[in-house]
């Protein structure tokens, strides 16, 4: 970053929570580790952080639409990027368009390989020639400690799948999911984005009645819980929908 200037970085994660424990804290660990703190000034509340003239936000995309705010950007690190869409990765690559005096433009994506149905995989099986892929695993990082390299290597006993994921970095899925491929977003877009809007009711008694509502956006669908309760009558169901 220091040999660059006039450079816009995005740095990101699908929530903020996992933004502020994860990526911004380590960019602060390594700015001290390595005595660079003088040569960078820090706005903790947006989240931002300056050296000359770059700049690097930290940013969560729990709602996509929050990217469209984002202009002349010029890298993107996207960390544990399998909890992102596809349409998230489309608007990513639209975002990074700034004009770049040092170079080209490019989107880094780091993550464990913990969704086969990801949107990534083929994009990492099948590169094409745009696109670089790193893979590496434990066997690659000399720092680790012992403790822990022996608990990655000990996984062959206990889950076949955590092997395969986190010890040998290869594609599966944890088992037990019955949707496999969704993300939970913190705030739900705005009646008036959708394109379509449909609800679906099953009812009960002893048992739960439950509401769902399910919109579409750019072909991404959103489904909300609007009624999850026990012990309702049909009387009590319209006074519901009422409200």
């Amino acid at each position: 970053m220091l040999a660059e200037s006039d450079i816009r970085i995005l740095v990101l994660c699908k929530t903020l929570p996992q933004v502020k424990k994860s990526c911004w804290l380590l960019f602060n660990d390594l700015i001290g580790t390595y005595n660079l703190t003088p040569a960078f000034s820090f706005n903790k509340s947006d989240l931002i952080i300056r050296t000359g003239s770059n700049e690097m936000y930290f940013v969560s995309i729990d709602d996509p639409e929050k990217l469209k705010s984002f202009e002349k950007i010029n890298y993107i690190w996207a960390e544990e990027a399998t909890s992102l869409t596809k349409y998230d990765y489309m608007q990513l690559n639209l975002r990074c368009r700034g004009h770049n005096p040092n170079g080209i433009n490019q989107l880094f994506f780091s993550f464990n390989p913990i969704d086969e149905y990801s949107f990534l995989k083929p994009l990492t099986e099948m590169p094409s020639d745009r696109i670089g892929v790193c893979h590496s695993t434990y066997k690659d990082n000399a720092f680790l400690a012992m403790e822990y390299v022996e608990s990655l290597e000990s996984l062959i006993d206990q889950d076949e799948t955590y092997y395969k994921i986190y010890t040998l970095g290869q594609w599966a899925t944890p088992t037990g999911l019955v949707f496999k491929n969704y993300d939970i977003i913190s705030q739900y877009p705005k009646f008036e984005k959708f394109e379509t809007v449909g609800y679906g009711l099953d009812f009960g008694f002893n048992n739960p009645s439950a509401l769902l509502q399910l919109g579409i956006i750019d072909q991404v669908p959103y489904e909300r819980e609007l009624l999850y309760e026990s012990h309702l009558t049909t009387g009590d169901l319209i006074e519901r929908f009422k409200t």
